[in-house]
């Protein structure tokens, strides 16, 4: 890295053309439901099975004092 790097770093975070760019991509992944997405693409390649029924540990009420230990 030499110093015209630097200055070509510095302008390109600088440029209003590329801050606008950034903050529409930005919109666009805070927009997105990551976890949903994740859970799809994952269950697509079968890394995930179908629940047909939930989990007794899901089911609790963890908010009782006697259920969360």
């Amino acid at each position: 890295m030499n110093v015209a790097d630097v200055e070509q770093a510095i302008e390109s975070a600088t440029d209003a053309a590329l801050r606008q760019r950034a903050a529409t991509v930005g919109a666009q992944i805070r927009a997105e439901d990551g976890v949903a997405a994740a859970i799809a693409q994952l269950s697509k390649w079968g890394y995930l099975t179908p629940v047909s029924e939930p989990s007794p540990a899901v089911d609790r009420d963890l908010t009782e004092p006697s259920l969360a230990q």
